[in-house]
């Protein structure tokens, strides 16, 4: 249901948390960019943006950088973690 309305399109949310119930949540206010390594066969992939984004928006991004990367086989988003730097990462597995 939440994939449809956000158009989500290569990714699946796997991420196992409480925190994550209420995709309207900011949960890191201070990032400002997106970090994706690029998965087994991938280019790593950075997204900045000017605003924190709320975790239906992290799940966009990073569907949108899953895409942009090129590693369908490995789309299920398992943790997105938040670094000092402010520099959001998240980690997929098949």
């Amino acid at each position: 249901m939440v994939a449809r309305e956000l158009k989500i399109q290569h990714s699946v949310w796997d991420v196992i948390s409480p925190h994550v119930a209420d995709f309207n949540l900011v949960p890191f206010p201070s990032a400002r960019q997106l970090l994706y390594d690029g998965g087994a066969w991938g280019k790593p992939q950075r997204r900045r943006f000017a605003h924190p984004l709320t975790w239906g928006e992290i799940w966009k991004a990073c569907d949108a950088l899953i895409g942009k990367a090129g590693d369908l086989d490995h789309r299920f988003i398992e943790t997105v973690e938040c670094e000092r730097d402010g520099t959001i990462t998240f980690f997929c597995g098949s």
